[in-house]
């Protein structure tokens, strides 16, 4: 009897040694709260990043056609391919990078690596030492697009692991959006810099711009190594195969409802952004407005930021979402009422709150997609947020590429011309509204389709978010 008794205490003794091992694990396993110079070394590059971006969303295109003589088509044809080929690469470079992450490694190397590959890329496609052709040009876009997937693929995941409770998320990713936006803003206000004479995107501007992007990328990624800081995903024992990829991939019905979000969305906004240069300049002829124009959008952009994140804490992310795609809707409709004798100040207002309507998409969806790699965890037993985050950015990347090319090439195949002194006639002009406004406009309306089928509300992800640490706790102990 007296050694079953003993038996009995040491097994309560050992099981309440495994229960504060497994309390002390749970706590050593949650990350703490970054601090604010850790928040801001983590961000610091995409101001570098997203300046070198700025014209590649709407102006160089449009500098392209002008002043190097590229027909609509042709550019149109660079773009798909361009984008195609950065949407293909996403999954490889999140499949890479993931793997190399649960092994142990960092994504710094990665980071470094695309940042300075984008400066080298930036240089021959802002300022080209030689003729421009087109093999040359789709070379150095395909390049420029590869140095952004090596940067942003392994940047923006990392988020998720820095912040893994609902609403610091939301100050994280609303932190890099604000980065984002003021390296954006600088570049698109180029322009009006009082050297530059005619206060229009040229290729002058390219060719300043890349210089300046150069010492930006330099010192924001120093200042990233000194103050970000160093946290992966609890190393795997075991790799897995591309099949159990796919089908974590293909079994995550959050995962497959945002993807078809933006399966839909992406193209309206790629053939809205890859037009509104050419609405501007050449369509209602101001050209001397458009770089007004963005960078007043950038602005009321950035200062719409706190207000979303108000927004959110109030009504959570996917009725915002909504209102958002309605808002984008409306306003693209409005473009098509306005006309060359409108004046500048109908088409800047519009434009501005397509900006500040969108603004809130920055914020948000890291957030929404950082959520779901919580719950693809929980599900399956992995962090994935590479290739999750890749699966993102090949369906938005390769729509907005394919959005770009579409309305570049409809606009194009339907008789606009560009050129300055091209008259184009009704149906001419009607291709353009309908490539830049109208279509833009019914695509978001149908995203709503699958965003009101998203719910992982506060109180959900705050269920998968103890669940996720009490998993990464037994694995700890080995219970």
């Amino acid at each position: 009897m007296s050694s079953e008794i003993t038996s009995i205490n040491t097994e309560q003794k050992n099981e309440n040694v495994s229960v504060q091992t497994l309390k002390r694990s749970a706590s050593a396993t949650q990350p703490q709260k970054l601090s604010r110079k850790e928040l801001l070394g983590y961000c610091a590059p995409t101001i570098a990043v997203y300046f070198i971006f700025g014209p590649m969303q709407s102006v160089i295109q449009g500098v392209y056609v002008k002043y190097y003589g590229f027909e609509l088509t042709a550019m149109a044809a660079i773009m798909v391919l361009a984008r195609l080929f950065d949407g293909i690469i996403d999954p490889v470079v999140g499949y890479l990078t993931d793997r190399h992450a649960n092994k142990g490694g960092s994504r710094r190397p990665w980071i470094f690596s695309g940042g300075i590959l984008l400066v080298i890329s930036a240089y021959f496609l802002f300022s080209p030492p030689h003729e421009v052709s087109f093999l040359s040009t789709l070379f150095w876009f395909l390049v420029f697009y590869l140095a952004l997937t090596l940067f942003d693929m392994p940047h923006i995941s990392w988020g998720s692991l820095l912040a893994p409770e609902y609403q610091q998320r939301n100050q994280l990713y609303a932190y890099r959006t604000s980065f984002l936006f003021i390296g954006t803003f600088a570049f698109l206000g180029l322009p009006l810099l009082p050297f530059f004479q005619n206060h229009e995107y040229s290729p002058d501007v390219l060719r300043t711009g890349v210089y300046i992007g150069g010492g930006l990328m330099f010192l924001t990624l120093l200042f990233f190594h000194r103050n970000a800081p160093e946290r992966s995903p609890q190393p795997q024992q075991h790799d897995e195969t591309v099949l159990q990829t796919l089908k974590a991939i293909t079994n995550n019905k959050p995962l497959c409802l945002f993807l078809g979000a933006f399966l839909v969305n992406g193209l309206g906004i790629g053939m809205w952004m890859g037009l509104l240069f050419i609405y501007l300049d050449s369509y209602l002829h101001l050209g001397k407005y458009v770089a007004v124009t963005f960078v007043l959008g950038y602005m009321v952009g950035m200062a719409t930021i706190p207000l979303w994140q108000c927004v959110n804490r109030r009504f959570s992310k996917f009725p915002t979402w909504s209102a958002c795609l309605i808002v984008f809707a409306l306003l693209s409709f409005c473009y098509l009422v306005v006309k060359p004798e409108s004046g500048p100040w109908w088409p800047i207002l519009i434009t501005v709150g397509m900006f500040s309507s969108f603004t809130y998409l920055g914020v948000v969806l890291p957030s929404i997609m950082a959520d779901i790699v919580d719950y693809g965890e929980l599900k399956f037993g992995r962090d994935r947020s590479n290739v999750y985050f890749a699966c993102w950015s090949l369906i938005s990347k390769a729509n907005m590429g394919i959005g770009a090319g579409l309305g570049l090439g409809l606009a194009g195949l339907l008789g606009f011309d560009p050129t300055p002194t091209a008259i184009n006639n009704e149906n001419a002009i009607w291709g353009l509204l309908t490539a830049f406004a109208l279509a833009p406009a019914l695509l978001s309306l149908c995203t709503l389709a699958f965003v009101s089928r998203m719910a992982i509300t506060p109180q959900r992800h705050a269920i998968i978010r103890k669940r996720i640490e009490s998993l990464r706790a037994r694995k700890a102990v080995g219970v």
